[in-house]
């Protein structure tokens, strides 16, 4: 039984950062569909350094960017 509840709290504690992720990818993606570009920019970028292998962010991060008219930054980004 013990090793039940420890093989759950260790299954709660790795999934939880992924849970939160997906919050802050929403609510980003709000930002950027309602054009505050400038707050939509500051989550994606701390989004893609806790999470730098996902391409949605990157993306949205450099359309974030574009938007802003800041296009030379948007470039490097979308490499």
């Amino acid at each position: 039984m013990q090793k039940w509840i420890i093989f759950v709290v260790f299954f709660l504690f790795s999934i939880s950062p992924i849970l939160i992720s997906q919050d802050n990818i929403k609510e980003a993606d709000r930002l950027l569909n309602s054009g505050d570009y400038i707050k939509s920019e500051a989550m994606y970028r701390s989004l893609s350094v806790s999470d730098p292998y996902n391409g949605y962010v990157w993306s949205n991060y450099a359309f974030s960017l574009y938007k802003q008219q800041r296009y030379s930054e948007a470039v490097e980004i979308y490499k």
